[in-house]
C-alpha cells in the first residue's frame, strides 16, 4: 500500500506485504481485492481491510500472522522475513 507514495522504493515491509497476499490467495483462492482496475485495486490494498479467513477455515492464530503481514502501514508488519518464517513454522 505505501508504494502509492511519491519516491516510495520497495524494501522488505513491501515484500511481506507481497507475501501475505500471496498466502491469502492460497487459502482462498482468490487474491485479496479482486475485481476493479489496477487504480481502484492499489487504493483498496491502501485503505481496505482483507476479508476474514475464518470462513475459510483457517485456524486464528494463522489469520493473526496474515493479517499482520497485510498491515497497511509498514510499521504493523513483522520486521523482518525470518521473523514471519519462524510464526509460520508451527503451521
Amino acid at each position: 500500500p505505501e508504494l502509492q507514495q511519491t519516491g516510495k522504493i520497495p524494501d522488505a515491509q513491501t515484500d511481506i506485504y507481497a507475501l501475505g497476499c500471496c498466502f491469502y490467495q492460497l487459502i482462498t483462492g482468490q487474491p485479496p481485492f479482486a475485481g476493479g482496475d489496477a487504480t481502484s485495486k492499489l487504493q483498496r490494498h491502501a485503505t481496505e481491510a482483507i476479508q476474514p479467513l475464518a470462513p475459510f477455515g483457517v485456524p486464528e492464530p494463522l489469520a493473526k500472522i496474515i493479517a499482520f503481514m497485510m498491515a497497511k502501514s509498514p510499521q504493523v508488519r513483522f520486521p523482518q522475513a525470518q521473523l514471519v518464517a519462524d510464526q509460520l513454522a508451527p503451521f
